[in-house]
């Protein structure tokens, strides 16, 4: 039987611009260990020197 795939976010990327604080990506822990990346914007738009990172919340994520 093959064992499930679980992720649990771990972190969020936030770019703060005139119009406020959006939500750029989320990044996930796999329980294999892999890391990945969902974004939520184009990625090609974004600078990463310019997006705060910042622990996981639930309150906080979009």
């Amino acid at each position: 039987m093959d064992s499930k795939k679980v992720g649990v976010p771990f972190q969020d990327g936030f770019l703060t611009t005139q119009k406020g604080e959006s939500l750029v990506f989320t990044d996930y822990r796999w329980n294999n260990g892999k890391i990945s990346r969902r974004w939520y914007v184009d990625p090609a738009s974004v600078n990463l020197d310019d997006v705060k990172i910042l622990p996981f919340s639930p309150d906080r994520s979009g």
